[in-house]
């Protein structure tokens, strides 16, 4: 019943691998050089918790 439905994306998709828009050149162009930013925001998260254990531990020390 649904094979009418799913026969269309296929051939979308048949026709996109000819084309070689799912190549690594191909998906360069379309979206651009890749961004840091996911890594930078891990980094950013991980220093600031650590700034925040180090003032406990320093104000925990301090009388």
């Amino acid at each position: 019943m649904l094979a009418p439905f799913r026969w269309w994306p296929n051939q979308v998709r048949k026709a996109k691998r000819r084309l070689g828009w799912y190549s690594p050149l191909a998906r360069l162009i379309r979206l651009g050089l890749p961004r840091p930013g996911g890594c930078l925001v891990l980094i950013a998260a991980g220093l600031s918790l650590l700034g925040a254990m180090l003032g406990a531990c320093i104000l925990a020390v301090l009388p």
